[in-house]
């Protein structure tokens, strides 16, 4: 239904972020990244709402379905922690240096 959805109207941002959350609870996280992504690229004044959403998202649901990433729980909070630093257009560097004042 989603997916249907998504092709008759690919730039209908709540049908993929919906189609995202859904992909979320039920632990297929590539789609749902991919639908974080593409409604980021979209609305690009919010990028960082989406990113940071997956962000928080894929690490609450990861650690809900921990056989589906196929991820150790490290490499679940760098992928979550990447986000969080996209979304706020930071680099781990910078991230550092605000860390150690």
């Amino acid at each position: 239904m989603y997916r249907k959805a998504i092709d008759l109207d690919p730039g209908n941002l709540f049908y993929r972020t919906s189609y995202a959350d859904f992909c979320l609870e039920n632990g297929i996280f590539r789609a749902a990244e991919e639908q974080y992504l593409a409604v980021a690229d979209l609305d690009r004044d919010n990028e960082h709402v989406y990113l940071a959403d997956f962000a928080v998202s894929f690490k609450r649901w990861a650690e809900e379905f921990p056989n589906r990433t196929g991820m150790e729980s490290d490499e679940v909070a760098r992928k979550a922690l990447d986000y969080c630093l996209r979304a706020l257009r930071m680099t781990p560097e910078d991230a550092m240096r605000v860390l150690q004042r």
